[in-house]
């Protein structure tokens, strides 16, 4: 006997429970769905070339989360850039270089992996690096971040790439007064910033 579904039946045993959620179908992404994609990216390179980076990033950043694009990505990392977060900006570029492209791939998507290849290098020597330095050195249990984002251990001492401007150190360890300070750092910078724990 051949069964269809009802959904006036009173029978509700195929039917999901009040309290049960059906997983969604997969998104597929429809001719609209590309249209206002690529109209987003227009708007984006616009807005860009109208020296509105910020602006302009918020619809690159809407245009690749429906498709995804070197083309696109390109422009992300370099609205980043334009608004000095040279680190993401810097691992963005990397990514777009670092992604397999098919062998089918438009012109345009080759040309933005040599463009991200080129922008990477001249960026590079841009980057400020910065070495948090404790003292005592080693402490144990301690805790450091650096604007919010929290810092190994095992990478204090070490330079690390840091954006420019103006960033701000937290850092605490057992049997110490936490302690708060700020440090300015400009790009092609190499700065110590020295953190002395205290009792």
């Amino acid at each position: 006997m051949n069964e269809s579904y009802d959904p006036n039946s009173p029978m509700t045993t195929t039917q999901p429970s009040a309290t049960t959620t059906a997983p969604l179908a997969p998104m597929e992404i429809t001719d609209s769905d590309r249209s206002a994609a690529r109209d987003l990216y227009n708007t984006g390179v616009a807005l860009q070339q109208q020296g509105k980076p910020g602006d302009a990033l918020d619809k690159f950043q809407r245009s690749v989360a429906v498709l995804r694009a070197p083309t696109t990505q390109l422009h992300i990392a370099q609205c980043k850039v334009a608004l000095t977060h040279v680190v993401e900006g810097a691992e963005d570029y990397r990514a777009i270089m670092n992604t397999p492209l098919p062998s089918n791939s438009p012109p345009a998507f080759l040309d933005a992996q040599k463009t991200a290849g080129q922008e990477l290098a001249a960026l590079e020597s841009r980057i400020p690096h910065a070495k948090i330095v404790v003292t005592p050195d080693r402490t144990p249990g301690l805790q450091i971040a650096i604007d919010g984002q929290a810092v190994n251990a095992a990478l204090v001492g070490v330079p690390r790439p840091i954006d420019p401007g103006v960033h701000k150190i937290v850092a605490m360890a057992p049997g110490y007064l936490p302690i708060e300070l700020s440090f300015d750092i400009k790009e092609k910078e190499a700065k110590d910033v020295a953190v002395a724990l205290k009792r």
